[in-house]
């Protein structure tokens, strides 16, 4: 852990024999890893607007020790699992993806949303270069759900052609308007 120490010996068999070190400081180690400190659970329904999250993300050595970004503004790379269109934003309900950054003197992003087309449990990944050092990290653990129903499709065809009297199979889903 980060901080000031000193050390202090004591004997054990003449416990007034004591002695205490130089005081030192341990700094954190480079950056390493982001953490995503804000994240959320459970069921969301899919759409085109940023409505799940807040996420958060925050720069952190192999300790978990927070580092704080000493060069330029860093952009956030947010990429998802998901098969569908997906964005981030910083504003809850957006509908257009922005870039999350960390400010120089920062150690943390500020909040983002995020937006997916596509049922399933995605997982988000962060990805940057802070203070020289490649970082990422990862989150899971909720679920995209599908949005009302709204149409048919099918997913078996019949056959191009069928003999009088013949029979056949088709398959038909109900789906959402993402599909």
């Amino acid at each position: 852990a980060t901080g000031a120490y000193t050390l202090t010996a004591t004997d054990t068999s003449h416990t007034s024999v004591t002695s205490a070190s130089a005081s030192f400081t341990v700094t954190a180690a480079p950056p390493s890893k982001f953490a995503f400190t804000q994240t959320v659970s459970g069921n969301h329904t899919v759409g085109t607007t940023a409505s799940v999250g807040p996420f958060q993300v925050q720069v952190q050595d192999q300790f978990g020790n927070v580092i704080t970004n000493t060069g330029s503004p860093v952009t956030v790379l947010v990429s998802s699992s998901s098969s569908g269109s997906t964005f981030v934003t910083p504003t809850s309900g957006g509908a257009s993806g922005a870039a999350v950054t960390i400010a120089t003197g920062a150690s943390s992003s500020p909040s983002f949303y995020y937006a997916d087309t596509s049922s399933g449990t995605p997982t988000l990944t962060a990805l940057a270069t802070v203070n020289g050092a490649s970082v990422s990290g990862t989150t899971s653990g909720f679920t995209m759900t599908p949005a009302a129903e709204s149409q048919l499709a099918f997913t078996t065809q019949p056959p191009a052609s069928v003999v009088t009297g013949g029979t056949f199979s088709v398959g038909v889903t109900v789906e959402d308007q993402y599909g």
